[in-house]
């Protein structure tokens, strides 16, 4: 059975192109982040699930570029 790397564990190319293929969505996310929205009122904006934006924001392509902000 393959073993996942994490992202840390993968290459500077692989992490520069999940960054690169975000959707307009998770920049959307982001976006409200960094202005101090919370999940709640990201899904009830954007018409997603509160678990579907922590999902997201939990993942380590997002917290990748996160942390680029």
């Amino acid at each position: 059975m393959p073993t996942h790397k994490s992202l840390e564990e993968k290459s500077e190319s692989t992490k520069s192109n999940y960054i690169q293929n975000w959707t307009p969505r998770e920049d959307e996310i982001l976006r409200r982040i960094l202005s101090g929205a919370t999940n709640k009122v990201i899904a009830e904006a954007m018409g997603l699930s509160e678990n579907r934006v922590s999902f997201i924001v939990t993942s380590p392509i997002f917290q990748a570029k996160h942390s680029l902000h």
